[in-house]
């Protein structure tokens, strides 16, 4: 987990390139390429990324990404006390510690 709201497009393609080979036993090229299309989709259609330089995207909404901060954690809890000990008094990790506590 990267502390950071933004994504270089590059690094998003290959999750996504990823996810496709990982899940739906796509080739590495034809994924990539799908990706990249993806991508843009995910973009233009469904607005829950958001280009916010020349090939650096965040969520749309802050929520977002918070929501899925909070689901990595619970998802890996072996990490929970790491983390609570570094981000616990950041004003911006606040609303992740209250989903996750929600979901307990």
């Amino acid at each position: 987990m990267k502390n950071t709201i933004f994504m270089k497009r590059r690094s998003l393609e290959n999750n996504i390139s990823h996810y496709l080979q990982q899940t739906f036993q796509f080739e590495k090229g034809i994924a990539l390429t799908d990706s990249r299309t993806l991508l843009c989709s995910i973009e233009s259609h469904h607005g829950l990324l958001v280009e916010r330089a020349r090939h650096i995207y965040s969520f749309s909404h802050l929520t977002f990404h918070e929501y899925l901060t909070a689901l990595w954690i619970v998802e890996h809890p072996q990490n929970l006390d790491s983390i609570i000990e570094r981000h616990m008094r950041e004003q911006r990790w606040r609303e992740v510690f209250f989903i996750d506590n929600g979901r307990n």
